[in-house]
């Protein structure tokens, strides 16, 4: 027999009492961090069995995995397929708490979509208690459609960039000095009828042949744009930002093993080995929770993830995620709610920053 068909059947034969029970030791554990025993089993349950029933029903549910037996106690702590089982089957479903839905309302905000990201990350770790993260992926190679310079003071200059498939880009640099407004222009002309439909690496290219042909002021601004495509250049495997990470410190699960701990942190500085991660969540719909193994990195192992995709274009790529992690004892009704309606509202304030911009 198969294996996902014998885990099927042990998961089908857990009756409403082993279900009860199952769910009373994850609250339990969650809230106090303990081995969970049959005495305290029948103080915070109103099944009205006997220890010795308790004590069967629990190694019933060890024995088909739900349940972990610590050697320095006689009490039960959840396995990853417990905690599987509760997330997916045992939590009651409920609205949003108000306050939660005002305070990341007035936190989630900013001018710009990289305020806004920043944003949604810390306050979604400091309402966890975890680390939070957003993470934008790289979205294939893109291609100038057109550039346009906006003098914002007398040393300062935004970079507007658009993308052939309608991606707006703002970039501000410092000039060396106050720039004309017909330079401007003429540089940006130049930009347009030689740079277009270029990849930001070709452009880059293009422009180191080309600006010592140019005349000085043309030629400093154009530089500028160089510095834009630099940047961008260096967000070519996506960007990752990550918030509270020293709150990982806190729990006693994840510090038990300062190896592993040391390759968590190591983990948020890799991008590739991050997205692959990540990107499990890249199809669905709403919030996923991937809890130890499941994660699919060592360092994970230890811990769940949560995240919910922040979006998709019309070919179904995700255009960012936001999650929390933590150690798999969370409180996961709270974290999810919390991811849930922090996502949607980063997704509304990205939606109408981008509507802006097309209309500026």
């Amino acid at each position: 027999m198969a294996l996902g068909a014998i885990i099927n059947r042990m998961d089908s034969a857990i009756n409403s009492r082993s279900k009860a029970i199952l769910k009373s030791i994850v609250r339990e554990y969650i809230r106090g961090g303990e081995p969970v025993g049959s005495r305290t089993l029948s103080r915070i349950t109103n099944l009205n069995l006997s220890p010795a029933t308790m004590r069967n029903i629990m190694s019933d549910l060890e024995n088909m995995g739900f349940l972990m037996s610590p050697h320095t106690s006689a009490g039960r702590v959840p396995s990853a397929k417990g905690f599987r089982f509760f997330v997916d089957h045992l939590l009651t479903a409920r609205p949003p708490d108000e306050a939660l839905i005002n305070r990341l309302r007035d936190n989630v905000r900013g001018d710009t979509a990289a305020d806004v990201l920043a944003a949604a990350a810390n306050t979604v770790s400091q309402l966890t208690r975890f680390a939070g993260f957003v993470a934008a992926p790289a979205r294939g190679t893109l291609r100038i459609q057109q550039l346009r310079f906006v003098k914002l003071s007398s040393s300062r200059v935004l970079t507007v960039v658009v993308t052939v498939d309608g991606e707006i880009i703002n970039r501000i640099f410092e000039c060396e000095r106050p720039p004309q407004e017909r330079d401007l222009a003429a540089a940006a002309r130049f930009f347009n009828r030689y740079l277009c439909d270029l990849t930001f690496e070709e452009a880059k290219n293009r422009l180191r042949e080309e600006m010592k042909n140019l005349r000085g002021e043309i030629s400093r601004l154009l530089a500028g744009m160089m510095k834009t495509i630099d940047n961008k250049l260096a967000d070519a495997e996506g960007t990752i930002q990550v918030a509270g990470e020293l709150n990982l410190l806190n729990q006693s699960e994840l510090t038990a093993d300062v190896r592993n701990l040391r390759q968590l942190y190591a983990l948020f500085n890799k991008k590739k080995e991050f997205f692959s991660i990540i990107d499990r969540g890249s199809r669905a719909e709403d919030v996923c929770v991937f809890i130890g193994n499941e994660c699919g990195h060592d360092a994970l192992s230890e811990c769940s993830l949560v995240l919910s995709p922040l979006g998709h274009d019309d070919d179904g790529t995700v255009l960012g995620y936001l999650g929390v992690i933590g150690p798999k004892r969370m409180r996961y009704q709270q974290v999810i709610a919390t991811v849930d309606v922090a996502s949607k509202l980063v997704s509304h304030s990205l939606q109408q920053l981008r509507l802006e911009e097309l209309n500026a």
